[in-house]
């Protein structure tokens, strides 16, 4: 695997790998225990350990994520019901209804916000929110789009924005681990 880049704005450095731990308590999309992933460790001589990609961290959550990212949509900016995707089963529902009500959750919004100020995205027009969408929804899934953009442009990339919602813990600011 190769090294990634340090995640700070204008740092050149790659990190050295510095051993790894084992996840133990890993679950899948309908919460069901998966095998223990081992998480790679990475330490920046400037700045200090950063955070696993969250490919890395969660490699379950990227592929449930595109996946669901379809349902998610046709529900929040489509203005639909889930079950009105193609192929929706009971249980992708169920994911669907989980995934937003963690878009909805506000100190989810409010860790994607600080997330996005600590990392100054280029400016861009704000997208305007379709006409049949959830607005409330819709603002949050911009920012959240916002900042998984942000993280690409610093080499750190996420296969879905919606896997973002999964890095935030309740119990503090961080990235899982």
């Amino acid at each position: 695997m190769p090294r990634p880049r340090c995640p700070v704005q204008g740092c050149r450095r790659r990190p050295q790998r510095r051993g790894q731990r084992v996840r133990t308590d890993v679950r899948d999309s309908n919460g069901d225990p998966l095998a223990p992933i081992p998480i790679l460790r990475f330490y920046c001589l400037d700045h200090g350990w950063i955070p696993t990609q969250a490919w890395c961290l969660l490699p379950w959550v990227r592929t449930v994520a595109l996946a669901v990212e379809a349902a998610v949509e046709t529900y929040v900016v489509k203005g639909l019901p889930v079950a009105r995707v193609p192929g929706a089963t009971a249980e992708a529902e169920r994911a669907a209804r989980r995934w937003v009500a963690r878009l909805a959750d506000l100190r989810v919004g409010a860790w994607v916000q600080r997330a996005l100020d600590a990392l100054r995205p280029l400016p861009r027009p704000p997208d305007p929110c379709p006409a049949q969408a959830r607005p409330h929804l819709w603002s949050a899934l911009v920012r959240v789009r916002l900042l998984a953009e942000a993280l690409r442009e610093r080499g750190l990339h996420v296969g879905s924005p919606l896997a973002l919602l999964w890095s935030f813990r309740p119990s503090g600011l961080r990235f899982s681990s």
